[in-house]
Formats: C-alpha cells, structure tokens, sequence
C-alpha cells in the first residue's frame, strides 16, 4: 500500500491520479476485509489480491521516478535511505498502537506473546524486519502484521536498487516469466499468494518480485497518459469485481486471474488521468495511513470488547461503521503528522557527516548541509548527467514529498 504517485521523467512531473484513485480504494478493500465481522456477515473475498496491486504500482511508479537519478548518480544506500524515510513513521507508529494492543490482550488473555517475544516484536518491528517469534505466533510482523507487505517492498527496492543497469527489458520479461512460473508453481501445490506468515514466508520473495518488476516493465515500455477522461473512473469497478471474485479458495486459478488482469489494468490506469483528479489525490494521500495503522487499531477495539466478554459482531453494522470512518478521518489526520516527522527525519539525515567512496569522488551517504553540492542528480533526462546544482537535502526532501510506493498493503 502506497503514498501518492509524482513519478519524474525528463523535465516534466506527471502524476498519475488514476494509479492513486487504485491505491486508495484497495486500501479500503483490506480495511473493510480485516474489520468485516464487525459491520456484516460478508466480506471482501479477495483482499490479497491489493497487496499484489499494490507491490505492481510500486515497481512503475519507483521505476518512472528514480531511474533517470540512478543513471545520474544516486547509489542503493541513498535510495534506500529515502525508502525507509518515506515508509516508516506511519509504520513504526502502527508498531506502537499494536504494542497497545498486546498489553490489552494480555489483560484479555488472548496474547501468544511472553515478556521477551514482546520485546523482540518490538525492535524488529520498528526495524521493518521479521521477528524471530515463530514459536508463539504465526505472523512474521506480530504487532502490525501488515508489515510483512512492507518488509518484502524493501526487499524488492533493494534489489532493483542494485540490479537496474542489467534490468534490460529483455532480463525483466525472464524475471517475471520464471518468478511467475514458480507462483504457479507454489499454488499448485497448496502455498498461494505467501509470505503473510511463517509457514509461507519464502513464497512471499516470488510475489513481489512478479509484482514489483511486472510494474517496473511496463513502466519502460509505456509514456506519459495520453488523455484526460471520465474513463478513469472505470478501472475502479474493474477492481472491485476482482475483490469479490466468488469463490474462495487460494488456488491456481485465483493466481492466474492476478497475473492475468492486474498487468493491463495497470496500463490502463497508467494511460489515462481523471478530468477532475481532487478524490483521486485524496484516496492516494489517505492510502497509506489506512494501511500502516487500522490492523492494530482493530486489534485494540476487538481486545478491548473482549475485556467485558463481547465478541468483535456485537457491535455490528453501526460500531463497525463508525471505526471506517473513524479510521478515513485519522488517516488524513495522520498524512499531515507523517509529512512533519519525515521533515524531521531529513534534518537528522543532513547532520550526518560525507562519507566519500566513490571514485569519481561524488558523496555515497549524505551531506554537509544545504549548501553541499549535490551527489545526486536533479529531475533530467535518462543517461544525462546535469549540473550538481541542488543540494542533497532538497533532493531527499524533493523524493520524499513527491514520491510513493507500495509497500506495500
């Protein structure tokens, strides 16, 4: 799941409203799929089919945005500094109201955690890495289990990160081919759409890397959106009728249908920008602190009834009605606590000291100040090399305002 889209290519910004509109309505699907019980008997049956939209979303909008500054000079650690920076504050916050929700379910008697798995939880958790409690819970994020989307968006940034001057299409089409190969492969055999748990973690590295690099090839090949139209609005049905697909089972077919219809509903949603883009930009903005913070906020509502012996259905349609929207009007609120705490990340960022290990000089790390000469590049064009006019603080600062994800769900 992601923040809003403003990839760069060459000297114009685009930002793509119809990928945020996509982003912002499967964020909703997984929180109306994770707080179902509590508002009706039914629920979104595909909700994991976000995750792998979101992780898709990703690879095309990071591939638009940060390939013309890898080509200029940006290293993988700078990249993935700016990755942390963006993904974590609202992260490392639904760590915290989760660590809540465990002290409650310890008074509930529904916590699976001891005083030190808690604490294990805890760090790596607000680390964006798995935690070693397997023993006690299946979850590999078991404070904020969305986390696990996060962990293998990171996974695949870095990977990009490193492997992008051999990315060729050529080499991107063998990734997706065989990473979509082995999916088939998995689902054939019992273990589909993994990675949220333990017991399929190792199936969650072929996931994303179909996901992520089917976004990344099919940002190389198209250009900008080319219309301005209502049609933007029709990849949202298309969305919705894959969510509540009817039938239930995790198997070879529900695989087929991701790898199927996502690619060209990307394109489609890619190719064309909404005539009014205001709700757009808003599901885009609200996307990611939906996603980053409801599970652990739920976690604290259901622990909390059963504190007094009521299970999470007493309070439906009308209690579970009001946490959405409670949920809506927090994360809007939250959009502007993440913009601050980011800005404040940056100024701890710009305090560190250069660290030179290149040859040609140019700084890895960052940065002396805003008056150091920039070791990345500005928005240019592929392969083009401009003048070090910006700082390296504004650059970071530049990428985290403008740029989004996600991951991940």
């Amino acid at each position: 799941m992601r923040p809003p889209l403003t990839p760069s290519r060459g000297a114009n910004d685009t930002r793509f409203h119809t990928l945020d509109g996509l982003r912002g309505l499967a964020a909703i699907a997984v929180l109306v799929s994770h707080i179902a019980p509590s508002i009706c008997t039914f629920t979104v049956l595909r909700n994991w089919y976000a995750v792998d939209l979101f992780f898709m979303i990703s690879g095309f909008v990071l591939c638009r945005t940060y390939e013309p500054r890898f080509a200029s000079g940006l290293t993988p650690r700078r990249f993935m500094l700016q990755r942390y920076i963006r993904l974590y504050p609202l992260f490392a916050l639904g760590v915290m109201v989760g660590l809540l929700a465990d002290v409650i379910g310890i008074l509930a008697h529904q916590s699976s955690l001891d005083g030190p798995q808690r604490a294990t939880a805890l760090m790596t958790g607000l680390a964006i890495l798995p935690s070693p409690t397997m023993q006690a819970t299946p979850e590999i994020m078991p404070l904020n289990a969305v986390g696990w989307s996060l962990f293998f968006e990171l996974v695949a940034n870095a990977a990009y990160s490193v492997l992008w001057p051999r990315l060729s299409k050529r080499a991107l089409l063998l990734i997706v081919v065989a990473t979509g190969g082995d999916l088939l492969w998995l689902a054939h055999h019992g273990v589909s759409f993994g990675g949220t748990s333990w017991s399929s973690f190792l199936a969650g590295f072929p996931r994303v890397f179909f996901s992520f690099f089917t976004g990344v090839l099919i940002a190389r090949m198209m250009g900008e959106p080319t219309a301005r139209s209502w049609s933007a609005w029709l990849p949202m049905p298309l969305l919705v009728v894959l969510l509540f697909t009817p039938w239930e089972d995790k198997d070879v077919r529900d695989v087929t249908i991701m790898m199927l219809a996502f690619p060209p509903l990307l394109v489609l949603a890619a190719a064309i920008q909404p005539r009014r883009p205001s709700l757009f930009a808003l599901a885009g903005r609200l996307s990611y602190p939906i996603y980053a913070i409801h599970f652990p906020l739920y976690l604290c509502l259901t622990r909390a009834l059963a504190l007094v012996g009521k299970p999470p259905e007493a309070i439906a349609p009308w209690g579970g009605l009001g946490f959405l929207l409670g949920v809506l009007v927090l994360g809007s609120v939250l959009d502007g606590y993440d913009a601050r705490l980011r800005r404040w990340l940056l100024t701890r960022v710009s305090a560190l000291p250069r660290r030179p290990s290149r040859p040609d000089g140019r700084e890895d790390f960052l940065i002396k100040g805003p008056a150091a000469v920039a070791a990345g590049p500005p928005d240019g064009a592929l392969g083009v090399a401009p003048q070090n006019t910006r700082s390296p603080t504004s650059e970071i600062a530049t990428a985290v305002k403008h740029n989004g994800m996600r991951s991940g769900n």
